[in-house]
């Protein structure tokens, strides 16, 4: 493998999705792009999500919709319920879309399919490499990247920890920072952010079912939580459940359980999750026959003051973060890398002016503003149930949808976006 260039046109730091997205629209214009990570490898286990209507269409402009499909599986139909009742349901025949549909596929593979394409436009991921420091000037970015290797330390018993082989630095015209909502990056820049609600745990399981677990997205409501169903590839089945208050994130039993998923373990987690499962939603019928890959999570609701400046900019969860249900984050990152990566393609290539990033940061700032509830929200119109109107709030974040697509399927609720 080539090492890292010391001079590119735009360095992109994290090859998550939202990165590799950035990174394939600027190769594909002829812009010269590194893109870096500090991991070794994509993860073999990773959080499944679903692509809203707008992100298959890109992947289809991309040539990359078929690849997709293939490993993904379709979901036509929402639904929300209280208890015993379905309260509301949201239909996606209705959305004006070559793909009117959710696609659910593991985030991993999706990595990988961008990371197919990439490879083809001729640009390598490069593994293993972190960024220390980076320095804003008039003409250029300059990045200190150091590279990782892994050495054995300890005796008798040894292990392995991280060590820096090299450093190395990095003179590019722009610097993209899509490296997480722990961002160094934004860190580097001395951005704040605001923070717009009370973090909430959630507890991810995914699972074979004992029954058909079907092919619609369900969420459960109650007071207090927000638990969200989604069917999987292969006729698997994940459930996110929102932690109570009063649940504990220290409870040694659950944190044995979590961190050991074997044989041992499976049955009693089983429990644990079939309880609160039937708790929370009587109507899943399907039931938890085996434990495939769990995970615990916090989001804080969250928005960088600023999604950039000069010639370092920011995209995906490194300038914000929201919640799991409505897979508002992934998808409306590719929306901002494919923005990002079209005002950054004709700044170096056609001569345009740096004030189209303002003009990026402002719309990314006022979609995230309305989001997180930070500005105006769903309104009910005349007729509305009271049910959607009365939790409008809690509603937005949980709809699967951005832009006009989120306009539409809040109508079918009776409520409008403004």
């Amino acid at each position: 493998m080539a090492t890292l260039s010391p001079t590119t046109d735009v360095l992109v730091v994290g090859a998550g999705p939202v990165g590799l997205l950035t990174a394939l629209e600027l190769a594909r214009a002829g812009v010269q792009v590194e893109i870096i990570d500090r991991a070794w490898r994509f993860a073999a286990e990773s959080y499944a999500c679903a692509l809203h209507p707008s992100s298959m269409e890109v992947l289809s402009r991309l040539g990359l919709h078929h690849a997709a499909l293939e490993q993904g599986a379709r979901v036509d139909v929402a639904a929300f319920y209280e208890s015993h009742h379905r309260r509301a349901e949201l239909r996606w025949e209705a959305i004006p879309s070559a793909f009117p549909y959710l696609l659910v596929l593991p985030q991993h593979r999706l990595e990988a399919i961008l990371a197919d394409a990439l490879q083809a436009a001729g640009v390598q991921i490069r593994w293993g490499h972190r960024l220390d420091r980076c320095q804003s000037g008039d003409n250029a970015v300059t990045a200190g990247v150091e590279k990782l290797g892994v050495t054995s330390v300890g005796y008798p018993f040894a292990r392995s920890e991280e060590m820096v082989e090299n450093s190395l630095d990095v003179r590019a015209q722009y610097l993209v920072g899509a490296d997480g909502a722990h961002s160094h990056v934004r860190q580097c820049l001395g951005i704040p952010t605001d923070v717009l609600g009370p973090p909430a745990a959630f507890d991810v399981i995914e699972f074979t079912p004992a029954a058909d677990p079907g092919t619609e997205f369900r969420v459960a409501w109650s007071p207090q939580t927000t638990d969200a169903f989604w069917p999987l590839p292969g006729g698997l089945g994940r459930w996110t459940l929102q932690r109570e208050p009063n649940e504990s994130e220290s409870d040694p039993q659950c944190a044995e359980l979590f961190a050991r998923l074997d044989h041992a373990h499976e049955r009693p987690l089983r429990r644990l999750w079939t309880d609160r499962i039937r708790r929370r939603a009587p109507w899943y019928d399907a039931g938890v026959q085996e434990i495939d890959w769990v995970a615990h999570v916090v989001f804080t609701p969250q928005l960088a003051r600023q999604f950039g400046r000069d010639r370092v900019w920011l995209a995906g969860d490194a300038a914000r973060q929201t919640g799991p249900v409505g897979v508002q984050g992934i998808n409306i990152g590719f929306r901002e890398a494919v923005s990002l990566a079209d005002a950054l393609s004709r700044i170096l290539l056609h001569a345009a002016s740096p004030s189209l990033l303002e003009s990026y940061q402002q719309e990314r700032r006022t979609e995230w503003s309305f989001l997180l509830g930070a500005s105006s929200g769903l309104t009910p119109r005349p007729g509305a149930p009271a049910w959607t109107s009365e939790n409008r709030a809690r509603l937005l974040p949980c709809l699967p949808g951005s832009g006009p697509e989120l306009g539409l399927l809040a109508a079918q609720l009776g409520l409008a976006a403004l």
